[in-house]
This record gives C-alpha cells, structure tokens and sequence, in this order.
C-alpha cells in the first residue's frame, strides 16, 4: 500500500469535517444578534406625518431620504420646495400651526399641473406623491399576508 490513497483520504476528511463545522455554524442561531434596523422609509415615516406636517418638516425628511438613497435628488427638491416662496403658494390649508396635508396638497398640485398641461412638472409632482404615499403607508406599518 501507498501512501499516496492514505494522503488522499486524510485531506477528504479534513475537507469534509470542515465543511460540517462551517455549515453547522451558519445554522446556528446567533446569540449576538442585534435587533433589525428599520428601513429608512419606517424610520422617516416614524418622524412625520405627512397629513399634518410643516414644510420644514418635510424637507428634513425628504433630504435623510435623499441621503440614503432611497428617494432621488429631484424627489427631494421637489419635496423641499417652500410653497410660501414659489408660485401660487399652497393650494390647501395649512392648521394654526403651520402644518399641512401634504398628500391633499400634492393631489391638488398635480391636477392644476395637469389641467395646465404643464406634464414635466405632472411628472415631478406624481413622483413625489409617490414618495409621499410610500411614507404613509410605512407609518401604518408592515403589511403582512394573511392565509
């Protein structure tokens, strides 16, 4: 007999050894874990209400989403846009303390844009209702299917 097959066997069984330590790690549970990190819409979605929120308001989360990555530069431009100092002002009404239904207000800047036939600002107006809509509905909450 040879050493050769005897060498062969031993790194097949060291192969195989390791390869059942390092499965049987990545299925153990960790015990470290850290409690997950809510997604940047949860965590903006949990600073603001976008039914009753200041337009500064609105800008710091449009610019946090921006940061991240989530939302782009027009987004958050458009989001950020004080009314008070462009055209027309707000087309809703703000409570006494300066808050705004910005979803009711973006609804009603989108169809002036539209019956304007102005459809490059339809276009940014719908895309940051969008975003909008997306932060309502992380401040409900996760959905989850039921069976």
């Amino acid at each position: 007999m040879t050493i050769a097959p005897l060498a062969a066997l031993g790194i097949a069984n060291t192969a195989f050894s390791l390869i059942r330590s390092l499965t049987a790690s990545a299925a153990a549970p960790k015990a470290h874990a850290s409690a997950p990190v809510p997604s940047p819409w949860h965590a903006a979605a949990s600073r603001l209400d976008v039914r009753a929120a200041t337009p500064a308001e609105l800008a710091q989360v449009a610019q946090a989403l921006c940061d991240a990555g989530v939302i782009t530069v027009e987004q958050c431009a458009t989001l950020s846009q004080d009314p008070a100092a462009g055209a027309g002002g707000l087309r809703t009404r703000a409570d006494a303390a300066g808050r705004v239904d910005w979803i009711a207000e973006f609804e009603a800047r989108l169809a002036h844009a539209t019956t304007q036939g102005n459809s490059l600002m339809a276009d940014r107006l719908e895309s940051a209702l969008g975003v909008l809509q997306r932060l309502a509905a992380a401040r409900r909450g996760p959905v989850h299917a039921v069976a």
